[in-house]
């Protein structure tokens, strides 16, 4: 392939390109494009190698994409030496499906695997106790922490290059979206030269995403048993919070951030019928926004930032979730695992799960949903599916793995 003549010089992208053929070069343009700005290739000659080479692709056959297995306890041989791993994200705080990611993994997983410590790189405030590992945030600790271990597990990282050393640690970094979430699979794919293994929490982003040449792999979150037990009863939330017994609650638990659309909840709200009221737990950018159609409205109560959402699923008759993306959906596994009637957008483990709607429905028939809303899951089957040991051996042995290669 001529695109691939360009990157004589920098055998892994040469590699890649050879490996998957035109069908993934035409998809992938816009990463090969950047690549070639990385290594210097005249553009217009890249530009002009890209259009001969993807000519070729409707004389081609689809390529079949086999799954990716699960990273199990099977998986890897145990690796003689722990290896010292650092954990780095772009951000860590109170409440989020990756903050409970951390929360759930790095201290269980501290107990069998040497970990130096977890660092916020940009946005902190978490509670740092919950990890049980030493904490920090900013460049500065990530590039002290990078410089310490063995493997560095990173989130969403974009700034990778200017953090690692010149001797850098072997890194795997998580893609912690869907397949709609173009930026965060362009902040992995844009670093491949820097990645010795790629962890999906989406099986259909590990399909697609392995062609990139890079180790790949899917790993479940875990839904945690203990994140769904109730520390009241229903009664007493609901007394607390002036929901009478004879109505009727769905729960909106997300970070107020847009791709969630929680202002969307809000206009759902006005739709319910009467005996129906929304409630809305989290925090983040748009809470003013959902604090101020709360007081407007009495279908609607916002109670702000939580950690758990245990005791609003064991009040909630239905859960929504309306993401315009998610990578697994904590949230809504910890709904359905609680057997709560849920009702979503065809994102994260919804599909096969969960009533799912298509994004753009509207408001009256997101409120319609809900109404009609039922269970489809059998809760304890469901959660074998998504146990914390499986989660916590699964990462044990895929950091075992990268340390010795």
């Amino acid at each position: 392939m001529k695109t691939a003549e360009l990157f004589h010089a920098c055998e892994k992208r040469k590699r890649a390109i050879l490996k998957n053929g035109p069908a993934w070069l035409a998809r992938y343009r816009a990463m090969v494009e950047h690549w070639g700005n990385d290594a210097g290739i005249d553009p217009e000659n890249l530009r002009v190698a890209i259009d001969a080479d993807i000519q070729q692709v409707s004389t081609l056959q689809p390529r079949f994409v086999s799954p990716r297995p699960l990273v199990n306890e099977a998986s890897f041989p145990a690796c003689p030496v722990s290896p010292s791993v650092g954990f780095l994200s772009t951000s860590y705080i109170n409440i989020g499906g990756t903050e409970s990611f951390h929360r759930t993994l790095i201290p269980r997983l501290n107990q069998s695997i040497n970990i130096k410590g977890f660092v916020a790189a940009h946005a902190g405030g978490g509670d740092p106790s919950l990890l049980g590992v030493p904490y920090d945030t900013g460049l500065l600790a990530a590039r002290n922490l990078a410089a310490e271990v063995d493997v560095l597990v990173t989130w969403g990282v974009q700034n990778l290059a200017e953090i690692l050393p010149v001797d850098r640690p072997r890194i795997i970094s998580v893609h912690h979206a869907d397949r709609s979430s173009v930026w965060s699979e362009s902040v992995t794919l844009e670093q491949i030269d820097l990645i010795d293994a790629i962890v999906c929490v989406n099986p259909d982003v590990a399909d697609s995403i392995c062609l990139c040449g890079t180790e790949t792999h899917y790993i479940p979150n875990a839904i945690d048993l203990d994140r769904i037990r109730p520390s009241i009863h229903a009664e007493t939330i609901r007394k607390r919070h002036g929901i009478s017994d004879a109505s009727k609650v769905v729960l909106f638990g997300h970070r107020m951030s847009p791709e969630k659309r929680p202002t969307l909840a809000c206009d759902v709200a006005r739709e319910l019928p009467d005996g129906w009221v929304m409630v809305i737990a989290g925090d983040g950018s748009e809470s003013v926004a959902v604090e101020r159609a709360a007081a407007a409205s009495a279908k609607l109560i916002y109670v702000g930032a939580t950690v758990s959402l245990a005791d609003w699923l064991a009040t909630a008759d239905c859960f929504l979730s309306l993401s315009t993306f998610e990578g697994f959906g904590l949230s809504i596994g910890e709904a359905m695992l609680a057997d709560v009637p849920t009702v979503s957008t065809p994102t994260g483990i919804a599909p096969g799960h969960a009533i799912t709607l298509p994004s753009f429905s509207s408001a009256a028939q997101w409120a319609a949903a809900i109404v009609n809303s039922d269970s489809w899951v059998q809760p304890a089957s469901f959660a074998e599916k998504f146990t914390v040991e499986r989660f916590v051996a699964s990462w044990a042995n895929l950091i075992s793995s990268v340390c010795k290669k």
